[in-house]
């Protein structure tokens, strides 16, 4: 590994670069268009952190709580990267200008300097980490799959480890290039455990502080972080661990900072950062707000009475014993149940009203008993269910998609076999993983045996319509596997796109039982008694019929039942389906469940 030791030099370092003003290019990564801020930068003396920009003070924080007491930190970047490979193995690679490389580099360069760390920089991750107190991982191209038990183990063990951008998603699969999300590695299952969370997204616009000194900073509740008008594709996270302590969130409400601690180490996650010299514009607007709540000594809040309001307001609803917190009313306007809520900076010198509504809790019911039966099914790693849905407004013939195979609530698994059918006058079966990386997979970590993958083309149309593989622990001498895992990742491609006024469905089908079948085994060989799902796949011609949930065509009960069974949640709140929030305003309310209701008995012909 090539790497350098960067030399305590203060301003004068600093002073090498030239000045400029606030970015002018995204660095493109993700599904369709994710990007990052890379700041362009001007040169101050030496300052204090208070003197660095809020999203500079929170990644200084956040690098201290990974390093806890030590000041050794390896900076993995960009420009070493860049410097190392792109005339030799990365000659093919996709890289942006030098010249945005350093503007990356610099503000965490000058950061771990102000904070008396001692930096090396590197191209590449070192095989022994353990020199280190804190790894600071900014370039995409050094990581890659065979990374991720190296980086888990050093946490585990007490390292910490602050990710930038989208760095999280190149352990889940090998890329060399800007657009991961093309391999569905915005998908973060591979890593979650440790990494505290489960998906990248896009988002952009403002980014608040969440809580009052976040990583022992001056910043306070409400505070803005980072300000990316204009832009919705800028790196998030969303789907975080109950365990994950978030510190700031962009206004439509994913994750832009947080941490977690895992084994005896800790991780710190950064979307982006500003300049050293560049901060947020002040507000400019005094506003007041009179906070009350309803009914009486159901609740309080924080602030509450009539208060003066410079800019932004954050409020926090706080329930009384036998209460629950149900929403907003702002100037009486239903705001949603966001909680804190973020109201933002109205007309200088107007006031204004906010109210939290409580309600009565009553006993949820007890959960429903666990599956008699172990469960084989179908399930789309994008959004979590069984279905498969594509629109030919956004999507045509030739484009691929996955799909995973999952286990469930399965005892003494030693073996299984996975026959899968398609109807390929629409679709193609193209390849075949097992995950065997994955930490989630059923056998991860144990001696396997994989059998032949069998595609076939039995009608010889060029189309493969069925594919057949298994795989199997060898010995007796290896633990068997319990609960839930994955089982495969197979990959479809789109054939035919549907004609003017039609649609086209098909099913992903493991439930067939001849010529094969799909079954589990135990370790006496005997099958294990389960039940299957399959996936549904379904490419529409007509733009979606609002209100169909279940994507079957028709807005029923079960479509309401699903919109109930969320309602009230929000990003990053359990309970949360971004599937009925049909106004796309990030929370599940009843102007969601009053639209579904308009469409009920609906369907499409």
């Amino acid at each position: 590994m090539e790497h350098r030791i960067l030399e305590q030099r203060g301003a004068s370092f600093m002073k090498e670069k030239s000045t400029s003003s606030i970015v002018t290019a995204l660095l493109l990564i993700g599904l369709i268009t994710v990007a990052f801020s890379i700041p362009l930068f001007s040169i101050p003396s030496v300052q204090s952190e208070s003197t660095l920009p809020p999203s500079l003070q929170l990644l200084g924080g956040g690098i201290r709580f990974a390093a806890r007491e030590g000041n050794s930190a390896l900076f993995v970047n960009f420009k070493d990267n860049y410097l190392t490979h792109h005339l030799t193995d990365g000659v093919n690679w996709t890289w942006f200008p030098e010249s945005e490389m350093d503007r990356i580099t610099v503000p965490v360069t000058y950061t771990l300097e102000q904070l008396g760390f001692s930096v090396t920089l590197a191209a590449d991750i070192p095989d022994n980490l353990t020199l280190y107190d804190v790894v600071i991982l900014g370039a995409y191209y050094a990581i890659e799959p065979r990374h991720e038990p190296l980086i888990r183990d050093y946490i585990n063990n007490g390292g910490g480890v602050v990710l930038l951008f989208g760095t999280q998603m190149y352990f889940g699969g090998y890329c060399k290039d800007l657009w991961p999300g093309r391999l569905g590695l915005d998908d973060l299952t591979p890593v979650q455990e440790w990494f505290g969370a489960r998906y990248f997204v896009n988002s952009g616009g403002l980014a608040y502080a969440t809580i009052d000194n976040p990583l022992n900073t001056s910043l306070a509740n409400g505070d803005l972080v980072y300000s990316a008008l204009g832009s919705n594709s800028i790196s998030a996270i969303t789907s975080m661990h109950t365990d994950s302590k978030i510190f700031a969130r962009w206004e439509m409400g994913s994750t832009f900072a947080f941490n977690h601690q895992y084994g005896l180490g800790r991780m710190y996650y950064q979307a982006t950062f500003d300049d050293v010299n560049q901060a947020p514009p002040p507000p400019t607007n005094t506003w007041s707000v009179t906070i009350t709540t309803t009914p009486a000594s159901s609740g309080s809040t924080s602030p509450s009475g009539t208060i003066s309001v410079n800019g932004r307001l954050s409020v926090t609803a706080v329930p009384n014993t036998g209460y629950q917190f149900d929403y907003w009313v702002f100037d009486s306007v239903n705001y949603g149940n966001s909680n804190p809520i973020i109201i933002s900076e109205q007309g200088n010198e107007t006031s204004h009203t906010l109210t939290a509504v409580f309600s009565q809790m009553v006993e949820p019911p007890p959960p429903p008993p666990p599956p008699a039966y172990a469960r084989v099914s179908v399930v789309n790693p994008q959004t979590g269910d069984h279905y498969f849905v594509f629109y030919d407004n956004s999507t045509s013939a030739g484009a691929h998609f996955n799909a995973s195979i999952w286990v469930s609530n399965v005892t003494d698994l030693y073996s299984y076999q996975i026959y899968l059918t398609i109807d390929d006058s629409m679709l193609n079966i193209t390849r075949v993983w097992i995950p065997t990386r994955y930490a989630q997979w059923v056998f991860y970590g144990k001696t396997a045996f994989s059998t032949p993958q069998v595609l076939s083309d039995e009608d010889t149309d060029g189309y493969v319509e069925a594919v057949l593989f298994g795989e199997s622990i060898l010995g007796n001498g290896q633990p068997r596997f319990d609960g839930t895992g994955l089982l495969a990742l197979i990959e479809f491609e789109i054939t035919r796109a549907p004609i003017v006024g039609t649609n086209l469905f098909s099913v992903l089908d493991i439930t067939k039982s001849e010529p094969y079948e799909t079954f589990l085994l135990d370790s006496g060989a005997y099958e294990i008694s389960c039940t299957m799902t399959n996936g549904q796949y379904a490419f529409y011609d007509p733009p979606p019929l609002i209100g169909d949930l279940t994507y079957d065509g028709k807005v029923d009960i079960k479509d309401l039942a699903i919109a109930a069974k969320a309602f009230g949640s929000y990003p990053g709140q359990a309970g949360w389906n971004a599937m009925a929030d049909i106004n796309k305003d990030n929370t599940i309310g009843i102007i969601d469940l009053a639209m579904i209701a308009k469409n009920y008995g609906k369907q499409l012909l």
